[in-house]
């Protein structure tokens, strides 16, 4: 069984090379053009945020 600290370690050390390469390539491509950006965060919420269902109205009637 693993520990919840070891894994809260082992994210926190994910999420720090993460970020150690995010710098890494602004330094080589520079900074995500505006455009860029509100794009994916665009994307980041369709995948993150729950959508409301949208009925159609076209519901099978049921047999008696």
């Amino acid at each position: 069984m693993t520990s919840g600290r070891s894994v809260q370690t082992r994210l926190r050390s994910k999420i720090e090379a993460l970020d150690a390469y995010l710098k890494e390539l602004d330094l080589e491509l520079g900074p995500i053009p505006a455009g860029e950006r509100a794009a994916a965060m665009a994307w980041v919420d369709e995948l993150v945020i729950p959508q409301p269902t949208v009925r159609t109205g076209t519901r099978r009637q049921r047999s008696a």
